[in-house]
């Protein structure tokens, strides 16, 4: 009997921020040929202007809310005065669905207001502050142009094609579990249960038990799992992490490497001054780069500390290997 095994783990993590670049295009280019298409029907509007397209597609993009459905595909909500409130995790304030609530209301259309409820006592002028959800850092640089370094946590990047209902039950689809913490690299219970699920693919009745412990908080005999099979899981990870830095190299150097052909560190002065120019350059050309090397600068710090915590655990783990073996041949 096999182990229950997930179809894949993408550890190619630029291909989701392919994916959502791509689905930011395609519905710029949807909404681009359905206002040309109107203008063409207006006698009235002598030019179609693209850059008022662009500019009412990003108002759009960037200040609607789907604050009460799932997917990218949910509805859009333009909310006047919420589209005000800067990101912030945590928050200040909260988003409360009204729209259910009154079931004896006389307004016939019931869902189209919503309540933003102050969570602690604000002083005056301080700001006011909403969460954009604990979400992929490309995620708010893609759709909202900014990059947060205060985030607490971040996304692992790790990403589960076709789970098992058991992975699921574990945490593998849900982005607030499977995260690594900022400050110091720590990793989540989910990580490393949905990790290990994935080790024991060929171990069905211990991919079993760490599920029935999991669901019963039996944290002796999932610390005990854990334990067995901790050396694995730890190189697994350090696998993934590893990957994931290459997504998140400087892209300057990136786009060096792709001009020379090359990786050469060695840099004279005058190499140094030329680089520098390039890299204005490439600013001048593409602004946006320098929010990017901010991001991919955030992301780099983080997953090296998680990188420095996972070799000190793969280092114990050798460690206690070599003083379990030579006890056994000792004896």
């Amino acid at each position: 009997k096999e182990g229950k095994e997930h179809k894949n783990i993408d550890l190619a993590v630029s291909r989701e921020k392919l994916d959502i670049a791509n689905e930011q295009q395609s519905s710029f280019l949807s909404a681009f040929s359905n206002a040309n298409a109107s203008d063409e029907n207006e006698s009235n509007i002598d030019v179609f202007d693209e850059e008022i397209v662009k500019w009412a597609f990003s108002i759009v993009f960037t200040r609607s809310w789907r604050y009460n459905a799932k997917g990218s595909n949910a509805a859009a909500n333009i909310v006047p005065l919420g589209d005000m409130f800067n990101h912030k995790e945590p928050g200040t304030i909260f988003v409360k669905d009204d729209s259910n609530e009154d079931e004896h209301s006389n307004n016939a259309d019931n869902n189209d207001f919503v309540e933003m409820i102050v969570k602690e006592d604000i002083k005056t002028n301080d700001n006011l502050y909403l969460s954009y959800g604990l979400t992929n850092p490309h995620r708010l640089l893609i759709i909202f142009g900014f990059v947060d370094e205060s985030t607490p946590e971040i996304f692992s990047e790790i990403i589960f094609t076709e789970p098992t209902s058991d992975l699921i039950s574990l945490g593998c689809n849900d982005r607030s579990k499977m995260v690594f913490r900022s400050s110091d690299g720590a990793i989540a219970n989910a990580v490393w249960d949905t990790l290990l699920y994935t080790v024991l693919a060929n171990q069905p009745s211990e991919q079993e038990a760490l599920v029935h412990a999991t669901k019963n908080k039996d944290l002796v005999k999932r610390a005990e799992i854990h334990s067995k099979y901790a050396l694995q899981v730890s190189l697994l990870l350090l696998d993934h992490i590893e990957k994931t830095l290459l997504n998140v190299r400087d892209p300057y150097e990136s786009l060096r490497m792709k001009i020379d052909g090359s990786n050469d560190d060695t840099k004279t002065g005058d190499d140094m001054e030329a680089r520098e120019n390039q890299k204005r350059i490439w600013i001048k050309q593409h602004p946006k780069l320098c929010l990017v090397e901010k991001h991919n600068s955030f992301m780099r710090n983080v997953f090296l500390k998680v990188k420095n915590r996972v070799n000190g655990m793969v280092m114990m783990e050798l460690e206690k290997r070599k003083y379990e073996n030579s006890q056994s041949n000792s004896s």
